[in-house]
């Protein structure tokens, strides 16, 4: 069957050149169709086909530009894209930069356990780029942290105060290098935080992760904390570019 038919629908089939005749029929036997057959073309050339399924391409969106973002969901945090760890997540809790509600609350549990986190692919020994808008729920400081997926210790990571808009401890662990950190006021208490460095070495699969901090400089959480979390973006270079929203690995 190389195509199907509803009623009052209009269809392009394509017939691969081994096809030696065409036959158009009722799919009940002993039933009739009216149907009208617009055109019929023969396409010159050798047209492409692969008849093994899995070594097909897949065709994807591509945006304008071409792919930045390296993160999917990016502004879904109840997604599965998003790994939570002792985190709850209320889509669409409050509004961000565009005036609509897009930013998603964020509630921490017990404290030391509790984060979100997303893997994501970059070149090796590569400089990367990570930055969010933040909102201040319930507490102060926010770490970012961007680390190798085999060894969480090689990273760069840094603090931000949503309370004051400061920037505070920014540092490079392990083989992680170069780290620097920025926060820009969007106004209504939105901060976009950026977070870049490299990781360093040979790896190529990473993790970017949010998570509440008790002061600067301090690796314990905050029990119940809350902040509201919107426009995550993971990019290769050091410079921070206009966000793009992605949905899936195929953009």
């Amino acid at each position: 069957t190389f195509g199907t038919l509803s009623a009052g629908q209009r269809a392009t089939v394509f017939l691969p050149s081994l096809v030696t005749g065409i036959r158009i029929f009722p799919v009940t036997d002993a039933t009739s169709i009216a149907f009208t057959a617009h055109s019929v073309k023969e396409v010159l050339g050798t047209p492409r086909y692969q008849s093994t399924a899995a070594q097909r391409p897949i065709l994807g969106r591509h945006p304008k530009g071409g792919r930045r973002n390296l993160l999917v969901r990016a502004r879904e945090f109840n997604n599965g894209s998003w790994v939570k760890a002792d985190t709850t997540i209320t889509a669409n809790a409050a509004n961000g930069v565009g005036g609509t509600a897009t930013m998603d609350l964020c509630t921490e549990g017990s404290a030391g356990t509790a984060l979100i986190v997303q893997d994501a692919t970059i070149a090796a020994n590569s400089t990367n780029t990570f930055a969010i808008d933040l909102k201040r729920g319930n507490h102060d400081w926010v770490r970012l942290i961007s680390y190798e997926t085999a060894t969480s210790s090689n990273n760069v990571s840094g603090y931000f105060n949503l309370a004051t808009g400061a920037v505070g401890t920014v540092a490079s662990g392990g083989t992680g290098s170069g780290a620097t950190a920025s926060i820009q006021n969007l106004g209504n208490g939105i901060y976009r935080c950026i977070l870049t460095g490299a990781v360093n070495n040979s790896a190529t699969a990473i993790q970017v992760r949010t998570v509440s901090a008790s002061a600067d400089n301090s690796s314990g959480r905050v029990s119940g904390a809350t902040r509201y979390q919107d426009r995550a973006q993971l990019e290769a270079g050091a410079v921070e570019t206009a966000f793009q929203g992605v949905t899936t690995t195929y953009d």
